[in-house]
């Protein structure tokens, strides 16, 4: 009976762990998610991209794929950043040996044990600065719902389709801990090994972590601390410098992306929110999954806490330094939030966009530490009923102050719901801080507090993921859709020859990955932006976060991308394709300007074949302008085509995104001239000489641009593709990093239709060949000279990453300065106490 009693108090933190486990068992149940229902959680970033990453993590186990290089990532590129970023987190394992139908209930786990592995930190974190006392098991309770309130915050909740952020944040409250016990004397390994090993599961949010530890670092600094600063400093660079075999070629990998803010710079682009915005995320319900690109911090754990943390500054046992620099913590994160400079800084130099404010569950834990000391302040008897008073009135304040505001994501019943929590903490935590309670009674108010507390986290939880998911994918869809694509994939050829493959109808963005063929579409934050770019001057769209192949671009876009074959269903459709690798008679694919796809792909295909060809012929145009009755621009055009075939619209020389509407002959109205609208659209099969109408209804302002009809003569395509398939040669895979490219050598140089890179190493026969950029993507190799002509050279393709092997040094130097502080720290250990034996 007493081993029972007992039990929360020795194993505080195992009880955070299945306490949260249990909640999110409960919600789970509530909310009919797999296992227990058909909802999932694939939704958002979790179903466009995770559940198609976690199927790569799985081939790389299986297939011939690995981490250095992928034929599956859009048109071909490196893998380390995206392996740094995506899938460094161990919990991934498991991923490797399910299959991918169980994907769905594996990811519901997969958010259940990271949630209650936040929890887990938490309270370790929590109990090394103010640990429970055994004979006080309120004081353990209150750890252990602080701790649940950490890992149920609405950032957490918010960012379960985000969840690689999460092993960084599981590690964060553990790497503060063990700084302080080195800042106090204590061995540096613990350290260390922290710092490698956060910066090898996300290095993203590591970086948040580390900044946010060393200002509190140097903010309790003390005159004994200032003894251990050189220590300290060895172990972040020392752990560093382990990590350093992965750390360092995805800084390379990460170069010419959307996160490279050297080249790209500090462009500030989403207006800061309002104070009243921000303090308005710490109530409860006020997640508003609308906002996540021009919204307002995630920084909220229940109004509850709103109440505790008022109380933290008012209590008598905490002293006036402590306060101070607490104070200065929160008011450096408030700050942040509205300073576009200190936000970049944050957030390493870039700018996100989506889920803005990543750092702000470093405010939340200084919320949780409020809460967490005045809590235990107050049921020890530290704090005053008036203390309370001052606290409620103070909390009352600011909230009407807030709410106010006009803020969408916080109506009049939420206000309510919010008043209400607050009134009902009121009059408990007021009722707790008698000095006459008796203890029995303090634990039923704590009982209240807990329940209250726990069942306003549980509820806004299920508020949160009914928004965030509210397009989630059933089970029974994700199955059906995945094996339909499967049974189509299984008929492609398997001889290893190198194409790109494309699905007329996706499940999300990254099919290829997630079924497992060469595709085109990749959508990723380490996505090379000269890859969007050439899919753009293609005709395709870029919304600003990826480029994606679409249906009703023109033929000859698809023959330039390598496209071989088109996933219809669980069909197939061949097409024809320049290859892989072709004999090049060009210098280089010209730069027509600024000009329209057309253009660019029939400069492209002109160079590539050694002669000017002309696959597009521009249509007679008339063009007729008129006011709609709303005074709103609209131009009509009567197109007149020269030839029979497709019709094809585009609307170039545009400067940036405008409301237009596409209005074809038929009636059928197309948003057009925005970030999600502005490709080559398929107008129809239309006849020499016919008359077809188009109209552009433009909003706002004048239509901007210049619009091309033309007709694509695909006959004329189908000539120059056989011609290059006379001269063509043949890419196959040996692994994903080690490719095999037969070539005639007729030209002196080869064009191979993989992104430009300099890690490539091309060698003949064990010589070293030269490299160039073709045009603004591919890749140009320079042959021997002297080989006989129309001989067929086999040319050997390797990828070296660059920064793997000085990684890799530095990473094995680095590992063994550690082995040997811990072999000397372990010796000196043992020579103490066998000493100390021999003075006994």
């Amino acid at each position: 009976m007493n081993r029972v009693r007992q039990f929360p108090l020795k194993h505080p933190v195992l009880c955070a762990f299945l306490s949260t486990a249990a909640l999110s068992f409960l919600a789970m149940i509530l909310l009919q998610i797999t296992p227990f229902g058909e909802k999932t959680l694939l939704f958002e970033d979790m179903k466009r991209q995770y559940v198609a990453f976690y199927a790569h993590y799985r081939n790389v186990f299986h297939s011939s794929e690995n981490f250095l290089y992928s034929l599956r990532k859009g048109l071909g590129d490196g893998s380390i950043g995206f392996f740094a970023y995506y899938l460094s987190s161990p919990l991934l394992l498991p991923f490797a040996f399910l299959p991918v139908e169980a994907y769905p209930a594996a990811i519901s786990l997969l958010v259940l044990v990271k949630l209650s592995f936040c929890s887990a930190t938490c309270c370790a974190f929590l109990r090394h600065f103010c640990p429970p006392r055994p004979e006080r098991p309120a004081q353990t309770a209150i750890l252990l719902l602080s701790a649940v309130s950490w890992s149920f915050s609405v950032y957490m909740i918010a960012n379960l389709s985000n969840t690689m952020w999460l092993d960084a944040v599981i590690l964060m409250p553990i790497l503060c801990l063990t700084a302080d016990r080195l800042m106090q004397g204590a061995p540096m390994w613990e350290h260390t090994l922290l710092v490698a090993g956060i910066l090898c599961v996300n290095y993203y949010i590591a970086y948040m972590s580390l900044l946010f530890e060393g200002i509190a670092v140097l903010l309790y600094l003390n005159r004994e601390r200032l003894k251990q600063l050189p220590r300290y400093l060895g172990s972040l660079f020392l752990g560093a410098g382990m990590s350093a075999a992965l750390m360092l070629p995805t800084f390379f990998a990460l170069s010419g992306t959307s996160k490279d803010s050297l080249r790209l710079g500090l462009h500030i682009l989403t207006p800061p929110p309002t104070w009243g915005q921000i303090l308005a995320r710490l109530y409860s319900r006020s997640y508003d999954a609308t906002q996540i690109f021009d919204g307002a911090p995630s920084i909220g754990a229940g109004a509850l806490i709103l109440l505790p943390v008022a109380l933290y500054f008012l209590s008598r046992s905490r002293k006036r330094e402590e306060k101070l620099r607490m104070a200065v913590l929160l008011l450096l994160m408030l700050i942040s939030f509205r300073s576009p400079i200190l936000n970049l800084v944050w957030h390493a130099g870039t700018e996100p966009r989506g889920y803005l404010f990543r750092n702000a569950f470093v405010c939340t834990l200084l919320l949780i530490i409020c809460f967490y000391h005045s809590m235990i302040d107050l049921f020890e008897g530290e704090i005053r009923r008036r203390d309370v008073v001052l606290a409620a009135l103070g909390v009352g304040v600011l909230t009407a102050v807030v709410f106010c505001g006009d803020y969408s994501y916080l109506n009049l019943l939420k206000k309510v719901w919010n008043i209400l929590l607050l009134c009902a903490g009121s009059f408990l935590l007021w009722l707790t801080a008698s000095p006459s309670r008796q203890a029995r009674s303090r634990r039923l108010l704590l009982i209240a507090v807990v329940l209250l507390q726990s069942g306003d986290l549980l509820y806004g939880a299920i508020r949160v993921n009914m928004q965030t998911g509210m397009f989630y994918t059933s089970r029974t869809d994700f199955l059906t859709e995945y094996r339909d694509a499967r049974q189509a994939v299984q008929g492609i050829p398997r001889d290893g020859e190198v194409f790109r493959t494309e699905s007329l109808t996706p499940i999300e963005q990254n099919d290829a990955m997630l079924i497992g063929y060469s595709g085109v579409t990749y959508y990723g934050s380490d996505v090379q932006l000269v890859e969007r770019q050439f899919l753009q001057k293609l005709g395709y769209n870029d919304n600003g976060l990826y480029a994606e192949y679409e249906p009703g671009n023109t033929r000859t876009a698809e023959a330039l991308l390598g496209i071989r074959y088109l996933i219809d269903g669980d069909r197939l459709q061949e097409r024809e394709a320049v290859p892989m690798v072709v004999d090049l008679p060009a210098e280089d694919i010209p730069d027509p300007g600024r000009s329209d796809p057309f253009t660019y792909a029939e400069a492209a295909l002109s160079a590539l074949v050694g002669r000017e060809w002309k696959v597009f012929l521009p249509a007679e145009t008339q063009v007729k302008e008129t006011k709609t009755p709303g005074g709103e621009q609209r131009v009509t055009y009567t197109v007149t085509p020269q030839k029979d075939g497709e019709l094809y619209f585009y609307l170039a020389d545009t400067e940036e995104s405008q409301n237009l509407i596409l209005t074809t002959a038929d009636g059928e109205e197309t948003p057009y001239g925005n970030d999600f609208n502005l490709s080559v659209v398929d107008i129809g099969d239309c006849r020499a000489g016919e008359n077809v109408s188009l109209s552009i209804t433009a909003y706002d302002r004048e239509l901007a641009g210049r619009p091309v009809f033309v007709t694509e003569d695909t006959g004329l395509l189908g000539q120059a593709l056989r011609e290059l398939k006379e001269r063509g040669g043949k890419l196959t895979q040996i692994t994903s990093s080690h490719l095999s490219a037969e070539v005639p050598s007729g030209s002196g140089s080869a064009a191979i239709l993989l992104p430009y890179d300099e890690a490539w190493r091309i060698t003949l026969d064990g010589q070293a060949l030269r490299t160039a950029p073709l045009g603004d993507l591919y890749m140009r190799v320079f042959l021997p000279e002297g080989a006989d002509s129309g001989r067929l050279l086999t040319l050997d393709l390797t990828y070296h990453p660059k920064g793997l092997a000085a990684g890799f040094a530095i990473s094995g130097i680095s590992i063994i300065l550690f082995l040997f502080m811990v072999a000397r720290r372990v010796l000196c250990y043992d020579t103490a106490r066998r000493g100390e034996k021999e003075w006994k």
